[in-house]
């Protein structure tokens, strides 16, 4: 691994890694990618290749000592909990994984809709991910503050932001428009996050990428 922390292995996508991507900028690690090309993509990446991954699929975090963490969540919460972006107590760790687990819930049912070869599914698709949205950014106000859990900036509130974002992008519905005021402490809390300088330094100069 030469002089890097870590290695990371994925595909050449944003995907369900890029919030591990702004959690280890965040935490200034030297981190070395190996990144398939995008149209290999898991099922279609060798048997050779998927039989020396952990669990067959990505990403995959190997540290400088050998040893392999895989599952995209793990990962970043192994990451996470290094860099002190957790929460204060146990509890507030708790709800960092609380609001994680619906942030990646939102992301995988965005990518079901854009792999949905059925259009009237996908209207309806389309109303549950508002109400999704709805309820996050519902969440959030509940918190009376800038950020998801606490006074502080966790893990949390990177995969909100990455996962709202992405949906955007994956459904190209611009679910954060100025006309949607109802929105409002989320376009806030997205905005926050995205001009942290360590993730600005990182979309700045990270290999271009589709979604």
């Amino acid at each position: 691994m030469d002089n890097y922390e870590y290695k990371l292995i994925y595909f050449n996508t944003r995907g369900i890694c890029e919030p591990i991507r702004f959690i280890l900028s965040i935490g200034k690690a030297s981190f070395n990618e190996v990144r398939f090309p995008k149209d290999e993509l898991w099922p279609k990446l060798s048997e050779e290749i998927k039989s020396t991954l952990p669990w067959g699929n990505c990403p995959v975090l190997e540290l400088k000592d050998g040893r392999v963490i895989s599952q995209s969540t793990s990962i970043a919460r192994y990451l996470a909990r290094k860099y002190g972006l957790v929460g204060r107590t146990k509890f507030e760790e708790a709800k960092c994984d609380e609001v994680v687990d619906a942030a990646v819930e939102l992301l995988s049912h965005s990518y079901s809709i854009r792999f949905d070869e059925d259009d009237n599914d996908k209207e309806t698709l389309k109303d549950s991910t508002k109400q999704m949205l709805n309820s996050i950014n519902r969440n959030l106000q509940e918190n009376n503050g800038p950020w998801f859990v606490g006074d502080d900036f966790t893990w949390a509130d990177i995969y909100v932001a990455y996962a709202v974002k992405q949906s955007e992008s994956v459904l190209n519905i611009p679910f954060l428009s100025e006309e949607n005021t109802d929105l409002t402490p989320l376009k806030k809390l997205i905005a926050n996050v995205y001009s942290i300088p360590e993730i600005q330094e990182w979309i700045r100069t990270s290999p271009p990428t589709e979604l």
